[in-house]
């Protein structure tokens, strides 16, 4: 677990602080503030839906690995979710 921290601080530090650099440069002084609450935001709701995602993954109660069907849940809402994202892209396109 505490590497799993040490991953997420340490992408947040890599990739965090070009983004804020990209947002100073390029963005109108009038919304800067705005566009970097704006990724905040987005980051906070990637970590809470990504730990939400994740739950379905883990068994509620440990059994071996091939009497778990946990990862065929995770897989199919995961497909469920990356076509209902394909068909609004094409009907939005």
């Amino acid at each position: 677990m505490l590497g799993g921290y040490f991953a997420s601080a340490t992408s947040e530090w890599l990739i965090g602080s070009p983004v804020l650099a990209v947002i100073a440069r390029y963005a109108p002084a009038s919304l800067n503030a705005l566009m970097v609450g704006a990724y905040s935001l987005t980051v906070g709701a990637g970590m809470y839906w990504g730990s939400k995602i994740s739950g379905f993954a883990s068994p509620v109660v440990k059994t071996g690995a091939f009497q778990s069907r946990h990862s065929e849940t995770l897989f199919g809402v995961l497909g469920v979710a990356a076509l209902g994202l394909v068909i609004i892209s094409l009907l939005v396109a």
